[in-house]
């Protein structure tokens, strides 16, 4: 058809409202597919090069490109025939003129642009590879960068779809310029929510996908505090490792990114999965349970989550290491608001971020298996052998919880002096790994952060019982059972947690049986109802008795 060939603004009416319709899409649109297209483009050079009626002219070119938008979820047939008609250099255009412009930024149009390139990319392979080849990385970060909610859910499900179906398009993702898509994407979305609760869902699919599905949180990690020269250190070549989490400049997208990772941990549905269809490496098959020793450690998303954390609650004093968060960008909410200038408050932040994160994986009752099959247009990673939990334990996370709560000492009371000491000693085989973590609550609420972790991992886990049990760990965790002034949860965190450990496991329940009384402690409310509990030393049981009778006796 000649490229002259246009259809007019009524005519564009008719066929938005037809176009919403299968049977009167196939009957209408497709004979005048070639002219909705020549429209387009004749419409987008009036728009660029400016017009005198350049409102109504933007208006029938949204008009134009809402047909084309609704054709492309016909499917595979009409996707490939817009392609060949150069519908990706349309579109690639339209960007650069908003991004230049060019164009006036009626929020309608880079939505509908974004929707257009998103059902574009879903129609077929070849389709996602001929977006991923024209726009990344360009046109993507001008998309990337307008604030507008609908606009950019669009633009995460097309790097999505790209991600699922283009080969190098994940790669470039979790590299520097991917990076920063990702950047103003999780940025936009955390201001959007705070200001009007506008959440871009589909960010979250795209971050679960990288992290849960393909094993990348390490290079994204790295990606997202490097730009410039700084990236070469961290080049691909080189190899990524663990050991690199401790070189990292922390930036506030570190923070948002766990957090978004949180929230879908939460918000994925559970997929029931019977036992006995967990992969062989991450089970015991005489008995159905977890087993530590048959797990492979890999160097995936959850064992640099267990080695940020490590590397974020470290002793700085025997590690050493400092990181300048106020040149990373990387605040707290508090210091934001102004009410904490502590420097390091951003790097609490995280710590924070990444035990919720632990959190939320581990209450999932399918060990994460909801979280990487969420994305199922692709297979995940061939890394991805066991499901999230289990290489989170792979990965020494039972060890790194208890040597943490032990690190911090027992909760202060001063009436409970005796037992202190006593508490501080127990655990005793992880004396040495305790000196590694720090003894300060970093945060209010860290010690419970703590506890959640252990509670929700050893939920129906018998291996996280065993491991617990096996280094002390369960004397220690029932001793938090007490008010917390800096952490106002811990007791329940706690009590949930012992019920959770004790749960079909003989040796917790016996590890507590065999507890001895040390000592009765006193406390003001005994003591205005004017009765004193003593231990009796060989009964090892406590005795009541009105405060003046024994008193007199002690005396």
């Amino acid at each position: 058809m000649s490229p002259d060939v246009q259809i007019s603004h009524y005519q564009l009416d008719q066929l938005l409202q037809a176009s919403k319709e299968p049977s009167s899409r196939d009957a209408l649109i497709l004979p005048e597919l070639d002219a909705i297209y020549n429209t387009a483009s004749a419409l987008l050079d009036q728009v660029r090069f400016g017009n005198e009626n350049s409102e109504q002219i933007c208006d029938d070119f949204i008009q134009a490109l809402r047909v084309l938008r609704n054709t492309c979820a016909a499917g595979e047939t009409i996707c490939t025939s817009l392609l060949q008609l150069g519908i990706v250099t349309l579109l690639a255009d339209t960007i650069d003129a908003l991004g230049a412009g060019a164009a006036s930024l009626n929020w309608t149009l880079p939505a509908v642009v974004a929707q257009l390139l998103a059902n574009l990319s879903n129609g077929s392979s070849e389709c996602a590879a001929a977006v991923w080849r024209q726009l990344f990385p360009s046109q993507l970060i001008i998309l990337s960068h307008i604030d507008s909610c609908s606009t950019q859910e669009a633009t995460s499900l097309t790097i999505l779809t790209c991600c699922q179906g283009v080969e190098g398009a994940l790669e470039a993702v979790v590299g520097p310029q991917g990076a920063s898509i990702l950047t103003a994407l999780m940025h936009a979305n955390t201001t959007r929510f705070a200001a009007r609760q506008e959440c871009n869902h589909t960010l979250s699919l795209l971050l679960g996908h990288v992290v849960f599905s393909c094993d990348c949180l390490l290079s994204l990690l790295v990606s997202l505090s490097s730009s410039g020269e700084e990236f070469g250190k961290f080049s691909r070549e080189a190899g990524w490792k663990l050991e690199d989490i401790a070189n990292l400049k922390f930036v506030a997208a570190h923070s948002i990114l766990l957090q978004e990772l949180a929230a879908e941990a939460q918000d994925v549905p559970l997929i029931d999965v019977p036992l006995i269809e967990k992969n062989d490496d991450c089970c015991d098959n005489n008995n159905g349970c977890h087993t530590l020793d048959r797990i492979e450690q890999t160097d995936g998303s959850m064992a640099c989550l267990l080695a940020l954390l490590n590397h974020l609650a470290r002793n700085r004093e025997i590690c050493g290491g400092s990181v300048n968060t106020a040149d990373a960008g990387l605040v707290s909410q508090e210091a934001a608001e102004g009410q904490n200038d502590d420097p390091l408050a951003g790097e609490h932040q995280l710590l924070q971020d990444t035990l919720h994160l632990i959190r939320d994986i581990a209450a999932r009752d399918d060990d994460g298996q909801g979280l990487i099959s969420s994305t199922s247009a692709t297979s995940p990673s061939p890394s991805r052998s066991c499901l999230l939990v289990d290489s989170l334990l792979a990965s020494g996370l039972v060890t790194t919880l208890i040597s943490m709560l032990k690190a911090l000492g027992p909760i202060t009371n001063p009436r409970r002096n005796e037992s202190s000491q006593i508490i501080a000693e127990l655990a005793p085989s992880l004396t040495d790994q305790a000196t590694l973590f720090t003894s300060q609550q970093l945060y209010q609420g860290y010690r419970s952060d703590i506890l959640s972790v252990i509670a929700n991992a050893a939920h129906k886990r018998p291996v996280v019982q065993a491991a617990v049990s096996a280094c002390g760990g369960v004397e220690l965790v029932l001793a938090q059972c007490q008010v917390d002034e800096q952490s106002p949860l811990a007791r329940e965190w706690a009590l949930w947690a012992v019920r959770n450990l004790c749960e079909g496991s003989e040796e917790a329940r016996n590890a507590i049986q065999e507890l001895k009384a040390c000592a009765a402690v006193d406390s003001e409310e005994l003591q205005k109802a004017g009765v004193k509990v003593t231990l009796d030393e060989k009964s090892g049981k406590l005795i009541v008795g009105k405060r003046d009778e024994v008193e007199g006796t002690e005396q």
